[in-house]
């Protein structure tokens, strides 16, 4: 008897015990329930994500870019290899004090979506384009902006903008542009190579340096090409055979660089544009219609002769070439 009424009080208590877990199930479901609703129906009154809010963005990059040393982001991009820093004000490099906007780029902050009736040049490069020891505002594209004021009788503005990062090689190059083409939509592209674009850039390590592989090319790790390694680095007075074009590591570089220039030419003129290759190629000049722009017609293509380059009243300096 005793056992019986023991027995009947556990199944009474386990009973008890059921009904407040199906009381709070149902409870809590229905309060999921109608949070759920609540989020859809006024979605305005839900808590805002703190990371998609751009004043906290820019925020962010400008406390990056004054907490870092150098000048380049500090994460690598797998295709263009390295960006500078966004918001960067008076950050020395090379001698010279170095400004960027808010897209990275040494240049004046400018619309990204072209406005409507500008007439918008973009001179893509490396350090030519970016201006290597060279204030900002004595590079190529404020004196072409200026010619080009002098003598437009169309009456319409002008922008010759700089897209250009020192060291960027062709492929970073092309790829940098690819990206931005719809919203730039540039009238004229003038294109800058030299044969160092046949390099591999490098990425970076964090607080802005570079580092010693290619994003580009993970399989290379530390072992990065660079045509003038034997003389940066080993003290030889040679230069390696990369803009040669004749053996198997050249060649595909080439190869790689025409595919690129021939893709960028092809989607700047499909937006209305017009694409010009102009190339400084020093002494390796006849190689660049048969290796570099196979597939580009002669009026795509422009070239700066050996004389101008060795002509030392073009240079920055004795010690510096650009």
């Amino acid at each position: 008897m005793a056992r019986a009424m023991i027995s009947g009080g556990a199944a009474e208590i386990r009973l008890r015990r059921l009904r407040r877990f199906v009381a709070f199930f149902a409870s809590s479901t229905a309060a999921l329930i109608l949070a759920l609703v609540w989020r859809l129906a006024d979605p305005s009154e839900s808590p805002a994500d703190p990371y998609r809010d751009p004043a906290v963005r820019r925020e962010a990059a400008k406390l990056l870019a004054e907490s870092s040393g150098g000048t380049y982001d500090s994460h690598e991009d797998p295709d263009v290899a390295r960006i500078q820093l966004p918001g960067l004000r008076g950050r020395m490099q090379h001698g010279v004090s170095v400004d960027t906007n808010e897209l990275g780029l040494r240049e004046r902050p400018f619309e990204r979506v072209k406005p409507p009736g500008t007439f918008r040049v973009v001179l893509l490069g490396d350090s030519f384009v970016f201006g290597h020891g060279l204030p900002q505002d004595l590079r190529i594209g404020v004196h072409l902006e200026r010619f080009l004021e002098e003598r437009s009788r169309a009456g319409i503005p002008i922008e010759v903008l700089h897209l250009a990062v020192s060291s960027w090689n062709i492929l970073s190059e092309c790829a940098y542009l690819r990206r931005q083409l719809t919203p730039l939509a540039p009238d004229l592209v003038v294109h800058l190579v030299v044969p160092n674009d046949l390099d591999d850039t490098l990425g970076v390590r964090g607080f802005g340096e570079t580092s010693r592989f290619t994003p580009q090319h993970r399989d290379r790790a530390g072992a990065a090409v660079s045509w003038t390694f034997a003389l940066d680095r080993l003290g030889k007075d040679f230069s390696g055979f990369l803009p040669f074009g004749v053996d198997h590591e050249s060649r595909t570089r080439y190869a790689l660089a025409a595919q690129d220039i021939a893709r960028l030419a092809q989607r700047v003129q499909d937006s209305g544009g017009e694409y010009l290759l102009l190339a400084k190629w020093t002494s390796f000049l006849p190689l660049v219609k048969s290796h570099l722009a196979p597939d580009l017609e002669e009026r795509n293509l422009a070239y700066v002769s050996d004389d101008f380059s060795d002509y030392e009243h073009n240079w920055i300096d004795a010690d510096n070439h650009h």
